[in-house]
């Protein structure tokens, strides 16, 4: 069992480290997206040679840097929450909410990776090319979509696992009204 949790912390080190990669880049991606429109503008306007593969480029980087993110901000919890009933239950509660809700989620973004990689295949078997300027194969642009909700499925998968570690502890079992806030406990 000590090798398993050796293991499992050095693959979750790795997989934070993927992550927090993937930022990064997206974040090079998103430098790039502001200066090529800033370009495309300039061009257009000052220079009267309009750059017209640039919207297309910008449109594919958005769906890129939304889905090589999407684990990252939820690793750090920074996804929008309604908290206006979550803030009002136990700790026990809350932790009981973040557990369902994580392994809720964690079979939706199986679903969804799964259908994802089907249609990528799909689009890939059929050589389907989109129908603007720069014709680019439609795979191309659609696998990261089954990616991110993979690294969103393993993201979920360990804060359920966390969730889970939390409810067990001895801080889960005290009365309500002794101090204790959720804010607390590290997930």
């Amino acid at each position: 069992m000590e090798l398993l949790g050796k293991l499992a912390t050095k693959a979750g080190k790795i997989f934070d480290r993927l992550l927090d990669l993937l930022a990064m880049l997206a974040g090079i991606i998103l430098s790039f997206i502001t200066l090529s429109v800033c370009v495309a503008v300039f061009s257009r306007y000052f220079l009267n040679r309009p750059i017209g593969s640039v919207n297309e480029i910008s449109e594919y980087s958005l769906v890129y840097t939304t889905f090589m993110v999407a684990a990252w901000v939820l690793r750090g919890n920074g996804h929008v929450k309604v908290d206006i009933v979550f803030n009002r239950l136990s700790p026990r509660k809350k932790c009981l909410t973040s557990l369902s809700t994580s392994i809720a989620a964690t079979i939706v973004f199986l679903l969804i990776g799964f259908y994802g990689v089907k249609v990528t295949r799909y689009l890939y078997s059929v050589g389907y090319y989109t129908p603007t300027i720069l014709e680019l194969p439609k795979f191309a642009i659609s696998w990261i979509i089954p990616f991110g909700f993979f690294l969103l499925f393993i993201q979920t998968t360990r804060n359920a696992l966390n969730h889970l570690k939390d409810l067990k502890t001895s801080k889960y079992l005290e009365k309500e009204g002794e101090g204790f806030k959720i804010e607390d406990v590290k997930l």
